[in-house]
């Protein structure tokens, strides 16, 4: 009997180890096989006073940026490379959640015309309530132009975004034609507050503009006009953010004046009914500045802030992005600080061989590539425990054009452990081709949800079109997911005219400048610009897609690979030494039966 309880033993120990090797290898096969691919009359004069800044304003007021050369900076930054194993923040292995079909907002069926600048938010006390807003074209079901033509449109969902409603739309200020830059934030009193530019096209006048839902966005309030630009005075506001908390509303915006660019904030204490500001932040009449990201720390009056600065070299070498605090909810900021080196700036297009001038207003004219140049601004999260992150993009080619890299956009992750005294290096997640518009947000548990543009899907014209990506981090920003991809149809890029019948002159249709995404205790939800239906509007149908990704319960803690392999193996050996004593102990307890 002893000899056989011995047998028995040693059978459970082998086959107990038999079963370790072979998990251990599928897992390393599996975590390390490809993600396969699944194909299935409106004018307005430039000022004189931005004669020479057009490539510095967001996309819907630029049309164009620059393409120009670029030159790299010496230094030793922390890189994120799926084709080696040594690097601290790759992951050994992970469990990639479900993701739901992409859902076109508003449904194609509707509205068939582009959208662009995606933003999305969700209910802090509600995750199943969410709202998305956009930069929309007005047109009647037919197609036909209304007036006003470029608005934010708005949808909502009531059951956590598998379905949608909408479009709402929102008001633009002074009755004026054109609105843009569209951020929209669910604020814990319940509210939902939507920021944007305002545009006057016949006098050139802008505001920035606030509107206010209080049932989840079937319903809008009338604008609110917190601070308005006139052209009398040479002056013009651009790409707006915004934070909220409360009853407390900030906004960050960019203000350009003759000569000078200034980083500004205005403030509401009382939900929008008043503001204090502008306030200055910084201002420049040598750099240009532009993009920021504002949002609101875990204590009371705590305000951060970050911006893109071209270190005075616009179209060339580095850039930088600076960060700055404040403690009495905006009235005061700290000096500014450079909390992330950008190695080497973003080119207008990726591809510029690609980009050409318009010669003439052609319906649906493409014109060139992706406009990337506003990838470089940054976005902020605040964690539970107060870490402030920070995204951004990089170019990795270093190298002066004309030859088109193949790869001139990575995305950059820093953080700061002390509210922005000292910032970390920055980690580069070097992937293959060109990635773009960062996203982040955190979740109540700490964790870090990235999402961002992902060119190196497209096999059948590499480096072209372009899908979403998304990684997640446990451990604080220490180690990230391989990035997964989500969207499953891929999106071109390429920029065109949209000329809708009625209309002398037509407008550049683009993904935006940005993505955005919210992230809640149960689901991660992404929004895009996305073009996967080319059949609508001749190639010029630019849509807002969101997908829900489930929690990240199941993805395993930060592991590297520059741990050594008894480190990885070890968890496995215990599992199955502890099925190997059960089942034994079983077995010996059935034979002394």
């Amino acid at each position: 009997m002893n000899m056989n309880r011995s047998t028995y033993l040693w059978k459970i120990i082998l086959a107990t180890l038999i079963f370790c090797i072979v998990y251990i290898t599928l897992c390393e096969a599996i975590s390390e096989s490809p993600i396969e691919t699944n194909e299935t009359n409106t004018t307005m004069t430039i000022p004189p006073f931005l004669e020479n800044r057009t490539d510095q304003l967001s996309g819907p007021l630029s049309g164009l940026f620059m393409i120009e050369k670029l030159k790299s900076q010496n230094m030793s930054p922390q890189f994120f490379d799926s084709s080696k194993k040594d690097n601290g923040i790759i992951r050994a292995r992970e469990v990639i959640p479900p993701w739901s079909p992409e859902i076109l907002l508003p449904p194609k069926t509707i509205l068939p015309h582009p959208q662009s600048e995606p933003s999305i938010t969700a209910n802090p006390n509600n995750p199943s309530k969410l709202v998305a807003i956009y930069h929309d074209i007005h047109v009647d079901p037919s197609g036909n132009p209304i007036t006003p033509f470029f608005i934010i449109s708005a949808s909502f969902s009531n059951d956590g975004g598998k379905t949608w409603n909408g479009p709402t739309y929102l008001p633009i200020a002074n009755n004026w034609d054109f609105a843009f830059d569209p951020v929209v934030r669910w604020s814990s009193n319940g509210k939902v507050y939507a920021s944007y530019i305002s545009l006057d096209i016949s006098t050139g006048d802008t505001a920035l503009t606030v509107t206010i839902s209080n049932d989840g966005g079937m319903s809008w309030s009338a604008p609110i006009i917190p601070h308005q630009a006139t052209l009398a005075n040479n002056e013009l506001v651009d790409k707006e953010w915004i934070a909220v908390r409360g009853n407390n509303i900030a906004l960050s915006f960019t203000t350009f004046q003759t000569g000078t660019i200034r980083i500004q904030t205005v403030v509401s204490k009382d939900g929008g009914s008043s503001w204090t500001g502008p306030v200055t932040i910084a201002s420049s009449t040598t750099n240009v500045l532009q993009g920021s990201s504002i949002v609101w720390g875990n204590d009371p009056g705590e305000l951060y802030i970050a911006w893109y600065d071209d270190n005075g070299s616009f179209r060339t070498g580095d850039a930088s992005i600076y960060f700055s605090k404040s403690t009495d909810s905006g009235a005061t900021w700290s000096v500014p600080k450079v909390a992330a080196t950008i190695p080497n700036e973003i080119p207008l297009s990726f591809n510029p061989d690609k980009f050409v001038p318009i010669t003439c207003p052609i319906p649906d004219l493409e014109i060139g590539d992706l406009i990337a140049w506003p990838t470089m601004f940054p976005h902020l999260a605040v964690s539970p425990e107060g870490i402030v992150y920070l995204v951004s993009t990089t170019d990795p080619s270093g190298s002066d054009l004309p030859a088109w890299p193949s790869d001139q956009g990575d995305i950059i992750f820093t953080r700061t452990l002390d509210q922005g005294i000292t910032w970390e290096p920055i980690k580069i997640f070097k992937l293959a081709n060109d990635q773009f518009f960062p996203a982040i947000d955190v979740q109540n548990d700490g964790t870090i949800h990235i999402i961002f543009g992902d060119r190196q899907y497209d096999i059948t014209t590499p480096n072209d079109n372009y899908g979403i990506s998304y990684t997640v981090s446990l451990n604080n920003g220490l180690d990230f997911t391989t990035p997964q991809r989500v969207s499953k149809a891929l999106s071109d890029p390429i920029v065109s005219l949209y000329l809708p019948e009625g209309l002398i002159t037509g407008i550049l249709i683009f993904p935006g400048d940005y993505f955005d995404l919210a992230v809640t205790d149960f689901a991660a939800h992404p929004i895009w610009g996305d073009r996967n239906i080319p059949a609508w509007n001749e190639e010029c149908s630019y849509n807002i897609a969101s997908s829900i990704g489930k929690k990240q319960v199941e993805v395993v803690g930060g592991i590297s690979y520059s741990q050594n392999k008894l480190e990885l193996i070890l968890p496995y050996l215990a599992l199955g030494s502890m099925i190997g004593i059960v089942v034994t102990s079983f077995i010996i307890k059935k034979q002394k039966i």
